[in-house]
């Protein structure tokens, strides 16, 4: 008997630790988004790299949601110094980007809230908060 997958939006900061975690998801869950932030690396990094990733692992239907760029209050941090100025330092990723198909995160991640997903964080938790706040 076939279980049913629990459907996930993952939000993520993806370097090495989240690309992991986006392969780990496809594997065994029903991921329908990755919502990215600035974080290990700037917001372009970060996005461009769930693409990457995704593409690589040939998921490249997972639609990717750009986020946040710095945090609601603190100043950003990264952390370049493990994951190098991309965010994956060491890894040759070449796929197809798709970035003119990524849209705000906040607003797809309330979009997508109310069609019953569980919202899966690894990092920065404010996707829930951006769609209420005025830039």
């Amino acid at each position: 008997m076939a279980t049913e997958q629990l459907r996930v939006i993952l939000d993520c900061d993806p370097g090495h630790d989240d690309a992991l975690a986006i392969m780990l998801a496809c594997a065994h869950m029903d991921l329908v988004a990755v919502t990215t932030v600035g974080g290990n690396v700037g917001l372009d990094c970060t996005t461009r790299n769930a693409l990457q990733v995704l593409d690589l692992i040939g998921r490249p239907d997972v639609p990717v949601h750009a986020g946040a760029a710095r945090p609601l209050v603190n100043s950003p941090h990264t952390a370049t110094n493990i994951h190098g100025e991309s965010g994956l330092a060491g890894a040759e990723l070449t796929g197809q980007l798709g970035l003119e198909n990524v849209v705000d995160a906040g607003r797809a991640a309330a979009d997508m809230a109310l069609r019953h997903v569980e919202h899966c964080e690894t990092g920065i938790a404010q996707q829930r908060f951006g769609c209420v706040r005025d830039p």
